[in-house]
């Protein structure tokens, strides 16, 4: 239930965009490592299938209305299989 922080959505604007101007395409990973606290404490992390779900769901939203213009790439979970187990 947090809120969209503008200094991380610009912060990543121009990362992508730097890396655009210098011919690399971004590659970009929604979920590594970094599942917010109050989702893990509060929810039981990836366990809840409803209140983390519909939270990452929401982030990836995000993420694709702000840099999906530039983004073709997109790597949902790293290392999901370890995630799963």
């Amino acid at each position: 239930s947090g809120s969209v922080n503008p200094n991380g959505i610009a912060f990543y604007n121009l990362l992508i965009n730097t890396l655009l101007e210098h011919g690399i395409e971004p590659w970009v990973t929604l979920f590594h490592w970094d599942l917010p606290e109050p989702l893990y404490k509060n929810h039981g992390g990836w366990l809840d299938q409803n209140h983390t779900v519909n939270a990452f769901a929401e982030y990836a939203r995000i993420c694709f209305e702000a840099y999906g213009d530039r983004v073709k790439r997109w790597i949902t979970i790293n290392e999901a299989w370890t995630v799963a187990v």
